[in-house]
């Protein structure tokens, strides 16, 4: 998740560099897609691991919040 939050940021970057052309978002629309379905894939993974009781409450409260965050900020940096 962290190395698809890097890489999106890295690719916007270019693009306000004009290291690569603006209309060639097709990347970065394609990391937060990836983004995306990783994170729902991580979230429903991890309501089962605190269900089969694989980790207390406190440490997924905290593991979600990460996960979160992590999509936050390639939606907000997919959306400049």
């Amino acid at each position: 998740m962290f190395a698809l939050t890097h890489k999106i940021i890295v690719a916007m970057n270019k693009q306000l560099n004009f290291e690569v052309e603006i209309t060639n978002i097709k990347e970065t629309e394609a990391i937060e897609a990836d983004i995306n379905q990783l994170y729902n894939e991580q979230i429903a993974q991890h309501y089962q691991r605190i269900k089969n009781g694989l980790y207390d409450l406190e440490e997924g409260i905290l593991y979600l919040d990460m996960l979160r965050s992590a999509e936050k900020i390639g939606d907000h940096v997919s959306s400049i």
